[in-house]
């Protein structure tokens, strides 16, 4: 025996030890990864950073993800309202004119919509805040 009790960190056991920081954050961002797949999934936008414990998220008005992450246990708290671009914001309904153009469908019209197209457009969205545990 060589007397030397140095046993490296790698080799130690984890009972007790408190997380290291790195490991903090690589699981705080797989949980914010899961979270933003969640909330993208219902049509809603994560806009913080990966990782910060602080999550902000941007939903259309009438959106079930506030409802949805207060029933998973968060503290959502409304941040007010703001403007986003959205990129099919805007509906465009034509019909085709006697003389075979299409023409912008009117309001109340009866006829039958040939085309419609849709452009960006800005759309007014709900933010929320919470911390990520």
């Amino acid at each position: 025996m060589n007397g030397n009790n140095y046993k490296p960190m790698y080799s130690r056991p984890d009972e007790g030890r408190k997380p290291s920081r790195s490991e903090t954050l690589t699981d705080r961002k797989q949980r914010f990864d899961a979270l933003n797949t969640w909330v993208q999934a219902r049509g809603g936008w994560v806009v913080s950073i990966p990782g910060d414990p602080e999550v902000r998220i941007e939903v259309l008005e009438g959106s079930s993800v506030p409802d949805g992450l207060r029933e998973m246990g968060y503290d959502i708290k409304s941040m007010g309202a703001a403007e986003r671009m959205v990129h099919m914001a805007v509906e465009e309904k034509f019909v085709r004119a006697p003389n075979g153009t299409l023409v912008s469908l009117t309001p109340g019209s009866t006829r039958s919509v040939v085309e419609t197209r849709q452009h960006a457009g800005l759309v007014t969205v709900l933010r929320y805040g919470f911390r990520m545990p």
